[in-house]
């Protein structure tokens, strides 16, 4: 399926008569709306595209027209983006821009998203492969910071060098022998805090006040020893056995298995919202498992592959045969670096305890210009990897009424460059 056309790359080609349709179709809203309300004949829309368009072609065009421009939304909906798209997406968006910032949250919220592959890598002794699967909102903060510019959990910072937890109002950072099977809670600088769920192990709070500190995030006085950055997906290890990464064999590594190994995929940001390296981050506090009322059954379970060395996983490592364990590690200088399992890469260590990580906001200054709390400038970055632009989408239109043809998902043609893998929970 080709890359669906941008509301702009579709305008660019109209004639006058679409323009015209264009402009009938926004000043008639509350008349098209009728077509499909309760009662309403089963050709009302096609007699009221006659009374203003009465010449039999010129309702032909306006049928032509309206496929393209009132089903723009859907067809962006079943489009799957390949992994050099979504990289090319992320690496163009900035941060502090909310539209484009949007568009990125929307692809990864409603597109049949990719898998994409970060390379192969022998770390901790253990030659495999690793690949993500994009995801917005994995980590969560332990500090939620308030005010009107606090930007949600896709942003975060991190608290990596110099003052320690006890120094900001926290408790001293956890060492590794502790961190994966403690619980967690959330926590909030200044009045109150308020709380928020984050582990199945949780224990019950109570509110805690905080006193003013240095490390108060409406100050930043502190930018060196902080990693603020967006979440782009979630970290996959491939748990088979090892085969090159060739045409060939790449059957065999695509069955898998390929296991989910707790550490969130994460590129960091400067202070104008420019995405530059890319970390690994663990997550200490899975999400609780939500439980409906209404629903009487037995439980349903997640199915997992147990089968083998995934049943000795042990949470913060990349894979179960490693003995090395940290929380956070660069994997690329830029995500231009990432998208072919050929890709040989190394984990840099950066930290080995828990750090702590909390909400951040975007301020704008006196000369109007926008920029990330805590984030620091980065140094110039590799020019974008190829691809085009994300779709511009524009709000969604009102119904064409009943005429409007069934749509049914189109079949995804499979890129032989990006494979998808059968993922194993």
């Amino acid at each position: 399926m080709p890359r669906p056309k941008t509301d702009q790359e579709i305008q660019k080609t109209w004639t006058p008569l679409q323009w015209k349709f264009m402009y009938w179709y926004d000043a008639n809203t509350a008349a098209i709306c009728e077509c499909s309300a309760p009662g309403a004949a089963w050709n009302a829309f096609d007699k009221l595209v006659a009374k203003f368009f009465p010449d039999k072609k010129d309702q032909q065009a306006f049928d032509v027209w309206a496929d393209e421009w009132l089903d723009r939304h859907a067809q962006r909906l079943m489009y799957k983006p390949g992994p050099k798209e979504f990289i090319a997406q992320v690496m163009a968006t900035n941060f502090t821009d909310n539209q484009a910032t949007s568009e990125l949250l929307k692809t990864i919220a409603f597109n049949d998203m990719p898998w994409v592959p970060i390379g192969r890598s022998k770390y901790g002794g253990v030659s495999t492969y690793y690949a993500f699967k994009p995801k917005a909102d994995y980590l969560r903060p332990d500090l939620v910071v308030p005010g009107p510019d606090v930007v949600g959990d896709y942003i975060l910072a991190m608290k990596l060098e110099s003052k320690t937890r006890s120094s900001s109002g926290l408790a001293p950072a956890s060492t590794l022998s502790n961190l994966f099977n403690s619980s967690s809670e959330s926590t909030s600088i200044g009045e109150t805090a308020y709380l928020r769920e984050r582990a199945s192990t949780a224990t019950t709070f109570s509110p805690i006040k905080f006193s003013p500190t240095k490390e108060n995030p409406n100050k930043a006085s502190d930018k060196d020893g902080y990693l603020v950055f967006a979440q782009i997906g979630t970290l996959y290890v491939y748990g088979g056995k090892y085969f090159d990464a060739n045409p060939k064999n790449m059957p065999k590594i695509n069955e898998g298995p390929w296991w989910l190994n707790g550490f969130a995929v994460v590129v960091q940001l400067s202070n104008k919202g420019q995405p530059g390296a890319v970390y690994v981050v663990y997550n200490d506090a899975p999400s609780k498992k939500v439980k409906y009322k209404e629903y009487d059954g037995p439980d349903e379970e997640l199915l997992t592959d147990l089968d083998g060395a995934a049943a000795n996983h042990v949470p913060g490592k990349l894979h179960p045969k490693m003995k090395v364990q940290f929380t956070v590690a660069k994997i690329a200088e830029s995500m231009n670096n990432l998208g072919n399992l050929m890709n040989v890469f190394n984990f840099e260590k950066v930290a080995t305890e828990k750090r702590p990580i909390q909400s951040t906001r975007i301020v704008t200054n006196k000369n109007k210009e926008k920029f990330i709390l805590h984030a620091n400038p980065l140094p110039k970055q590799p020019p974008t990897a190829g691809g085009p632009a994300s779709p511009t989408r524009g709000p969604v239109p009102p119904s064409r009424g009943p005429n409007t043809p069934p749509r049914g998902p189109n079949t995804l043609p499979r890129d032989s460059n990006s494979p998808t893998p059968t993922w194993r929970y």
